[in-house]
């Protein structure tokens, strides 16, 4: 389960079933909170990826990049990628090899003092190979939602999440800015 920013606690945490409890498994990276734990994905080997984008929400932007994490077994936390603007939703494919991460446009900490994303104002659906280290590499742009016909929405994909078939889903919503 993540919880997001804005008045929310900033985490991961992990729900044991059979008692209900409820066990922190990420709150910080680098000794600075998350900025806003999204959406995430397990591996067969009990790793967790997940994304840390930042939507909205009073809370100071403890971290100087938008990216997407893994959290080892052993609790570890690693920071994978981060060159999309703002990650949003993460798949697995079911043979563990690729790693399916939606972005949703353009990062709020491009404020900050840091590398510019090298996709950072994608809507899109992004392929990363694992790698044998767990690390991921750049495969290719699945879906280019801004590339597509014109629609009334525009936006880009939020969850999503891939079938035994390896085909990917995605849900996608019309944001709309009140005046």
């Amino acid at each position: 389960v993540t919880h997001a920013a804005h008045l929310g606690t900033r985490l991961v945490t992990r729900i044991d079933l059979k008692t209900g409890l409820g066990y922190i498994a990420a709150y910080r990276y680098n000794g600075r909170p998350y900025n806003s734990p999204n959406d995430l994905a397990a591996d067969h080997q009990g790793r967790i990826f997940f994304s840390d984008p930042r939507y909205i929400g009073d809370e100071s932007i403890d971290q100087p990049v938008l990216g997407v994490y893994r959290i080892d077994v052993d609790g570890s936390q690693h920071l994978i990628t981060a060159d999309l603007g703002k990650p949003n939703g993460v798949a697995l494919s079911p043979d563990q090899k690729t790693l399916y991460v939606a972005s949703v446009g353009k990062s709020e900490t491009d404020r900050m003092p840091q590398p510019v994303p090298t996709r950072s104002a994608l809507e899109a659906i992004v392929a990363y190979d694992l790698q044998p280290d767990v690390s991921v590499r750049f495969n290719r742009i699945v879906v280019d939602y801004l590339a597509a016909p014109a629609r009334p929405e525009r936006n880009g994909p939020d969850g999503i999440d891939t079938d035994v078939h390896g085909n990917v889903w995605a849900t996608q919503g019309a944001w709309k800015a009140v005046v």
